[in-house]
């Protein structure tokens, strides 16, 4: 059998090496640098794991937000938002604006040929986030979280 090596697959989502920010309490706070859509991933495993009665849901939000932020940044983040009395709520909006900003903004510039023939977007859900509604059922705060970031990526 032939093996075939395929080099590096992927790359650097961030090549120019820029941080991202977003101001929060007359603050500028910075993104974590590592942080990624994989983090959602693994807080929606670590969600389907926590009955909503268990005292580890109530600091799920916080740690969501330990990978968002960067670490430098987040202890005076936090402090910001107990300040602001925020909710679990409105850190969810917080959240999912931040993924909008960073989303909404282009990962590289133009280029100066045509896109193409445009196509049509889907109509349908996507089958994975179904499932993770399904999976989140009963956890009304955690499918909030799932449904923005489902919004965001339509969008």
């Amino acid at each position: 059998m032939i093996v075939a090596h395929l080099g590096e697959i992927g790359g650097d989502p961030n090549p120019d090496g820029r941080a991202d920010s977003f101001t929060f309490g007359g603050e500028e706070r910075r993104i974590n640098p590592d942080f990624s859509e994989l983090d959602i991933i693994d807080f929606m495993e670590k969600a389907q794991q926590v009955d909503e009665n268990d005292p580890k849901a109530v600091t799920m939000v916080k740690d969501l937000f330990r990978g968002l932020v960067h670490a430098d940044d987040f202890d005076g983040f936090w402090a910001a938002c107990k300040k602001t009395h925020q909710t679990a709520e409105s850190m969810v909006k917080i959240y999912s604006d931040v993924l909008a900003a960073m989303s909404d903004r282009p990962s590289k510039p133009p280029s100066d040929s045509s896109d193409g023939r445009r196509t049509t977007g889907t109509t349908s859900k996507e089958d994975s986030y179904l499932v993770v509604l399904d999976q989140l059922e009963g956890r009304p705060d955690l499918q909030a979280v799932a449904v923005r970031h489902q919004e965001q990526r339509q969008a």
